[in-house]
């Protein structure tokens, strides 16, 4: 994202929209922050 520059914007951005589609598609909140970093959050298992 975006197609024509993949991995162009900040990781914070892509934390940002995770963290929007997670909370739209009904994901309570937690008291801990969605890390930023790839390694991270390729670990992470969405149920």
């Amino acid at each position: 994202m975006p197609p024509s520059a993949p991995n162009s914007l900040p990781a914070k951005v892509y934390t940002d929209a995770v963290a929007y589609i997670l909370e739209f598609n009904g994901a309570k909140p937690s008291s801990s922050r969605l890390p930023a970093t790839g390694d991270t959050l390729k670990g992470m298992w969405i149920q």
